[in-house]
């Protein structure tokens, strides 16, 4: 990402479950946010977006973060790691 700009990147989030679920999501990391979503309740074994922003600072940097996903009935949170690198 060129320094100072912002880059979106767009997951998609899969219920592997056999039930309905509302996901919450957490971000963490500098420069990381959640822009959007369409992720209200979501069906069994169906999939919705995550929006993340990446937004470079004016320096050259690799930046890492985590987005969380938690959802009724789920035990514990899973995560994916963000990375990104401006120059």
């Amino acid at each position: 990402v060129k320094m100072k700009a912002k880059k979106d990147l767009k997951l998609i989030v899969k219920n592997v479950s056999k039930t309905a679920v509302k996901p919450r999501f957490s971000i963490n990391g500098k420069g990381f946010k959640k822009v959007s979503t369409d992720c209200k309740t979501l069906a069994a074994n169906r999939t919705c977006n995550i929006v993340v922003r990446f937004t470079a600072p004016g320096k050259k940097i690799t930046a890492n973060g985590t987005l969380g996903v938690m959802a009724n009935g789920m035990p514990t949170s899973v995560t994916a790691a963000l990375t990104a690198a401006t120059k």
